[in-house]
């Protein structure tokens, strides 16, 4: 319930973040030129997240999935382009499809 309104948290809990960035590439990245986001997208759908629902994600999954990446060697820059990609995917999901 947000402000007094219920908000259904249905479909979030029956779609995978995996499900979700596929959604997302083929609706969203596929009408950019630049498509350096699927790497991106890739590495997320194959981190530990990528099989949990999208309702059941935290922020304290996502700073221990970051610090993976950070394990690998990825700069601080790299790091908030990956956040800054899963913030905009989950942004969408939640305005335009009712995540």
């Amino acid at each position: 319930m947000d402000r007094g309104v219920f908000v259904s948290r249905a479909e979030a809990e029956a779609t995978t973040l995996r499900e979700a960035l596929e959604r997302y590439t083929r609706e969203v990245v596929s009408g950019k030129k630049s498509k350096g986001e699927i790497s991106i997208l890739r590495w997320w759908a194959a981190s530990a997240l990528g099989g949990r629902p999208m309702a059941s994600i935290r922020g304290k999954d996502i700073a221990d999935t970051i610090k993976m990446k950070e394990a690998e060697g990825a700069s601080p820059k790299t790091v908030l382009i990956y956040l800054a990609t899963l913030r905009h995917m989950f942004n969408i999901a939640a305005r335009e499809w009712g995540m």
